[in-house]
Parts: C-alpha cells; structure tokens; sequence
C-alpha cells in the first residue's frame, strides 16, 4: 500500500531553488512512472504490462503536468485470459520551491493520509518533495472533488435511472471517460440500460472546477430555446440536469460525429458553413451573461507566454515579441466593436455532422465579446499547422473564405474592423498551446502559426 507522503519545506535556501525542466521531466519520465507501478503491484497479482504517455502540459515557469496510460493484468482461473485494467496516472509538478510548499499543504488538507490504492480502489495522491511532484489516478483529482463520484454508477444512479430505489436491481449503467483534463475538467459518457433488452440511453456528464456545472447548465437551457427558434440556422444538445451535490450538468447525446481536421475532406467546408449561421443567430440574441471575454487579458497573457517561449524555442520568441508590439498598436488604433453573446471557442471540431445536419456543441466558454472573438477564433483554426499537402492549405483558405461569406451575409451590418486582431491572436495562443504540449515538431509549428499571425494582422477586416 502506498500511502499520501506529506513533506516539510522549510529551509531558507531551499525556499529560493527551482527544479529545472530536464530535472521535472526526468522525476516523471516512463522509467520513473514503471518503477512506481511496479512498487504498486508487489505482493498482488496484478503485473505492469505497459506504461505510456499520453500528454503532457507545460507551463514555465510555473508548473508541469504528464498523464499516463498504464495497462496492468492478473492472472485468472484455468485457461480464461488474463483480466485487464487501464489506469489514467497524473504526475504534476511545480518548479517553485516555495508554489511546491504551498501546493503540497493543500493535498493535505483535502486528503489527509488516504493510501494510493488504484488496483482495488482510489488511487489517492503521493506527494513528492524532493522533486517537487505529485502523482494521483483518476477519478481522484485535487481540482475536481466531485470528479470520483461522477464515475461512480451508484452514485449517478438517482440522477439517470430515478425510478429504482437503493432496494431494487440498479440500472446497468456504463461510465466511459470521453475527456480529461487535469484539475480542469471531465467529460463523461453514460450508457444507461434499464432492462437486458432494453435499447441503451446515452447521457453526457460535465464536471468543472469551482462550479462551473451550474454556470454551463444555464447557459445550456438559454441556448436550447434560443435554438428551438432558430432551427434552421442554430442546434445545440438538449440539456437535462444539473446536481449540485456532484457539480455535474447533464446533457442528451447528440446524434452525429466530431468534424474531423481534413480540410479537403467536404464536410469540413458545410461546417463553416453552419459556424457562420449558428454565430449569427448568437451574436444576434442579445441575451446577457456576466461572463466577459476581453481582448487585453489575452494580450497580457500573451506578453507571459513571450517569456515562456525564450526559455525553451527563441526563434518564436522573437516572431511573438514582434506580434504584441504589432497588436498593442493596432488595439489603440481601431475603436472598439459592439458587444455580442459569443461562443468563445468556435473551432471545426465543436460540431457533430449526421447526414448533413451539423449540431453545436461545447458551450463552457460562452459569454460576451466583440464580434470578432469568434471569427478571428474559427478562422485561426481553420488553418492546419502541419498541412501535409498544398491542397490542404488551399481548402482551408477556401472554408474560411466561406466561413466570413456567409457570416457577412446574415449580419452585414455587425462590426468587424477589430477581426485581423483577433485572427492574430488566436493563432497565437495556438502557438501557445503547442508550446505547452510540447509534441514532436511543436517548435516548426509554432514558428509557421506566429509568423501567419503577423501576416494576418496585416490584412483588411472582411
């Protein structure tokens, strides 16, 4: 059994170092992650059969994550193959001496000494001082307390099959993780059978961080009737519920499959398509919400990524140092848009296609901005970072011509003289986020989206 380790930094000089990046990578490399597994399984009948990264997330100088998929099996009785599990392991990492101290003293006021125990159990976290690190297993996750509890049949049971009492046979009930981003969010899938012959009720789940499920719900419910008015311009999931006892907003399945990154692929041009009319629809509702989306945080948030870009590729440093000086100019000298209700993070892959009809999904980041939050957001995803052919760029300059078509012919009075900024923008927190990531040939790819930010910047609005 592995046990919550709680640590002491209290030296002076201690309080001054910071773990270099090499050093945080290597106390949560594979090796590393193998030899921890390996301590997890003696004296059981479970054996390590893989261990694998699956992401990692770095932010310099603050802190670094790395997620891993590991595959154990035992033994079963007679010739029966072997029983499998898949663990989800998060190793998070602070570079500050001092942020560690801080960040190891809320472990312990959340989970005391609870043991590490994933095979049969919770895989509770070990803590890590002299690195500086944190090792836990989903569901168990310091942001999202409630996050165990969603994953757990019995507990959903009262929201998704209400009719069965705690006397009564349960409702099959299937939990499948969809999406997981450490102490940020979860997306779950719930298969929910109330007889063996029964079809299957699909139900999603989102849980949050610092109640965001009930921010989304009621964003979700506006939406849904907003929708119900425009039907043929704007779809959007049905919510169902939201329980604040696990923070968890419900929603019905929709019908369909993600639009996928192949810019020649024709179903990636009608999804501009349907953005441009499910943003006009929106920008046009005027319904309000408290959540405001302002240009000058992600500028400023842009000047510490600049700082974080020196450390580790300054070819892109440059190219970004250039941009902001570029942007700030270009914001002092353009006036302002008109406020609209905004998507806040309108991508091809926000939409589900089912025999041409194209459903909007993912509304966590709704709230108010000028106009072109959302074109210059699409527009700057339209475009791939690593096009494999010329044909896969001229495609995606085609649906994003479209895309601003369309958008202009619905609203042609909306204000758009701010769009090269935004475009610019977000195609640098593109950048940004392959910095983060830190994927193989991240720092090419950066390099081409910075310098197409600069180029954009440079254009008419549309």
């Amino acid at each position: 059994m592995v046990r919550f380790r709680r640590g002491a930094v209290d030296s002076p000089e201690l309080a001054a170092d910071r773990m270099t990046l090499e050093e945080v990578q290597r106390a949560t490399n594979t090796a590393s992650i193998t030899a921890f597994m390996e301590e997890l399984c003696a004296d059981t009948a479970w054996t390590v059969r893989r261990v694998r990264r699956s992401r990692v997330r770095l932010e310099p100088p603050t802190a670094y994550w790395a997620t891993y998929r590991i595959r154990v099996e035992r033994p079963r009785k007679g010739a029966a193959a072997p029983e499998e599990k898949v663990l989800v392991l998060v190793a998070r990492a602070c570079f500050d001496r001092q942020e560690w101290g801080h960040y190891r003293d809320s472990f312990a006021e959340v989970f005391g000494d609870a043991a590490c125990e994933p095979l049969s159990g919770l895989g509770y976290p070990v803590l890590f001082d002299e690195s500086q690190h944190a090792r836990w297993f989903y569901p168990v996750d310091p942001g999202l307390p409630t996050l165990a509890a969603a994953n757990d049949a019995r507990e959903v049971r009262r929201l998704l099959a209400p009719r069965y009492s705690a006397k009564t046979p349960p409702a099959r009930i299937n939990v499948e993780t969809l999406r997981y981003l450490p102490e940020m969010s979860a997306a779950l899938r719930y298969s929910v059978r109330d007889k063996p012959t029964a079809p299957e009720r699909i139900v999603y789940g989102k849980v949050y961080r610092d109640g965001g499920g009930a921010t989304l719900h009621e964003t979700m419910q506006r939406l849904w009737q907003l929708a119900q008015e425009h039907p043929d311009m704007l779809r959007v999931v049905q919510p169902l519920a939201y329980d604040d006892e696990l923070d968890l907003h419900l929603e019905l399945a929709a019908a369909g499959e993600p639009v996928g990154s192949d810019r020649t692929d024709p179903k990636f041009l009608d999804a501009a398509i349907a953005a441009a009319e499910a943003l006009a629809v929106m920008h046009a509702s005027g319904f309000d919400t408290d959540e405001i989306l302002a240009i000058e945080p992600e500028l400023d948030r842009l000047d510490d990524v600049a700082g974080q870009f020196m450390l580790v590729n300054p070819p892109a440093h440059v190219l970004l140092r250039q941009l902001m000086a570029q942007l700030r100019k270009a914001l002092d000298r353009i006036p302002a848009e008109e406020q609209v209700t905004t998507h806040g993070d309108m991508k091809y892959d926000q939409f589900l296609e089912q025999n041409g009809t194209y459903t909007l999904v993912d509304f966590e980041d709704v709230g108010r901005s000028e106009t072109s939050w959302d074109l210059g957001k699409w527009c700057a995803h339209a475009i791939p970072s690593e096009p494999e052919t010329w044909e896969e760029s001229e495609a995606a300059e085609r649906a994003r011509r479209a895309f601003l078509d369309r958008y202009v012919e619905l609203r042609p009075a909306a204000t758009r003289q701010r769009f090269p900024i935004y475009e610019a923008v977000h195609l640098a927190n593109r950048a940004m986020v392959l910095m983060w990531g830190q994927s193989s040939g991240w720092e090419e790819a950066a390099e081409s989206l910075l310098a197409l930010a600069n180029e954009r910047l440079g254009l008419p609005p549309p």
